[in-house]
């Protein structure tokens, strides 16, 4: 009884919190990891196609 009062009570809590402070957590990392994919693409040698089909570097 006690326990599902108190989980009442915090659950909007809670939300609030995560919505007002899970974008910032999240932002972060997804900059770093965005932006290590970015520089591995730029290191990777372009892909062209020839006019015969065959696949080039």
């Amino acid at each position: 009884m006690l326990e599902a009062l108190i989980l009442e009570r915090l659950e909007p809590l809670l939300h609030d919190w995560i919505d007002r402070n899970m974008p910032p957590l999240a932002e972060r990392p997804m900059r770093e990891e965005i932006r290590g994919l970015v520089e591995a693409a730029r290191d990777e040698p372009v892909l062209a196609n020839d006019p015969d089909g065959k696949i080039r570097t």
